[in-house]
């Protein structure tokens, strides 16, 4: 699977699969949305009850409050199912904060993940950037990830809770913490079990809301938990997951929540080019970008490789793109010796995986390849290069001599 299928597959996991993770932990244990007996439903007492009565009842219905709080560890193996597709998903959760998800797709291994005060994520092992958005949707899931999270939700020092009227049979309390990530959700309580049948997130631009609806109650130790969890965005059904198999207070070597570190820098003996290699002028990486790819496009070529970047004193000063094949006289301005052609010489380079959404913040960041290269004894035969390997990620390179 390449970068980029890979890089939009891990969007997807963290758009609609990470959250589904919540659903087999103590606090989101809930119930099946089956509609209890009309007369059921006409009972006053429930009909009238408080925000803390209803959790109150929730606490008592999924084990108690001193269960909930007991539980120190959590570990889950799943199966989630997203369409046609299948994959095999293992959570690890410690208290206060430590969580770790591995899904295996069958072409790669995504891993979200929180050492306690930082959320990250990587791709085979490698760290990626984490968008805003997708940070924040990582720290809300580990808010209701805690198997304490009803008794939280009971707390007035840590959760503000109203009753919320809605038509239908299940009892409803909008919860939102007063401090911290997170909310406001909607929380949709069995009357007659009293477990939590399901979590509506906000509702997107398009006003469609998200929605964890849970069923198959298991007891683990003195727990309710759902096995089952289905993920609807509006009235659509976009994910399961399906629990095989859950230990509470189990030992969690604290040293797996730790992101794996970034690519140290390594020596690559390079490869040769065998075709030719588009070079522009320009100190402004989307203006070279943009000129390189309109040339492509009035020569009808494809790219043979990334775009690199010849950098000099913290700016680019070129810019390079390797192609397919010798282009035919193309019309519109171009320097005369932009292409050149013949194959280059094997280059062995330092090289290192930055961080950054620009290039110019990866060029702002310390660069210490030459104090590596020459503690390892290299010698630099030439200015930085950088390549752009996906959104978000780069890799810094040092020309060295053969």
């Amino acid at each position: 699977m390449n970068r980029h299928l890979s890089r939009t597959l891990l969007r997807s996991a963290l758009a609609a699969l990470v959250a589904v993770v919540c659903v087999a932990c103590p606090e989101s244990a809930a119930a099946p949305v089956a509609v209890p007996a009309p007369p059921k439903l006409q009972l006053a007492p429930q009909a009238e009850s408080t925000p803390a009565e209803i959790l109150a009842r929730a606490q008592t219905a999924h084990g108690g409050a001193a269960a909930l709080t007991a539980v120190t560890s959590l570990h889950m193996r799943s199966t989630l199912s997203r369409g046609a597709a299948q994959w095999e998903s293992e959570v690890h959760f410690s208290q206060p904060n430590g969580f770790l998800q591995r899904i295996d797709t069958g072409d790669v291994v995504i891993t979200h993940g929180c050492d306690g005060t930082a959320v990250w994520a990587a791709l085979d092992g490698t760290p990626v950037p984490l968008a805003d958005s997708e940070r924040a949707t990582l720290q809300e899931q580990l808010l209701l990830l805690r198997p304490d999270f009803l008794v939280a939700a009971a707390d007035p020092a840590r959760m503000k809770v109203t009753r919320a009227k809605v038509p239908g049979p299940l009892l409803h309390v909008d919860a939102e913490p007063l401090q911290g990530p997170g909310g406001p959700w909607r929380l949709s309580f069995d009357p007659t079990t009293h477990l939590l049948s399901a979590i509506t997130l906000q509702a997107d631009a398009a006003g469609r809301t998200y929605e964890m609806r849970l069923s198959d109650f298991r007891r683990v130790g003195a727990v309710q938990t759902p096995w089952l969890a289905s993920w609807f965005h509006g009235t659509q059904e976009t994910a399961t997951n399906r629990v095989t198999a859950m230990e509470h207070s189990v030992p969690i070597d604290a040293a797996l929540f730790h992101s794996p570190a970034l690519i140290a820098p390594s020596v690559h003996e390079g490869c040769s080019s065998e075709g030719p290699v588009l070079t522009v002028a320009t100190t402004d990486w989307a203006a070279g970008a943009a000129a390189l790819d309109d040339f492509l496009q009035r020569a009808k070529l494809e790219r043979a490789g990334p775009i690199t970047a010849e950098c000099k004193d913290g700016r680019i000063v070129s810019m390079s793109l390797g192609l397919a094949a010798l282009p035919p006289p193309v019309s519109g301005p171009l320097p005369e010796d932009a292409v050149h052609s013949g194959t280059k010489p094997r280059q062995r380079h330092l090289r290192q995986l930055v961080l950054g959404k620009t290039v110019e913040e990866v060029l702002d960041q310390p660069q210490n390849l030459h104090a590596v290269a020459l503690e390892r004894g290299l010698r630099p035969a030439g200015s930085l290069r950088v390549v752009q390997w996906g959104a978000g990620f780069w890799i810094v390179q040092l020309p060295l001599e053969n």
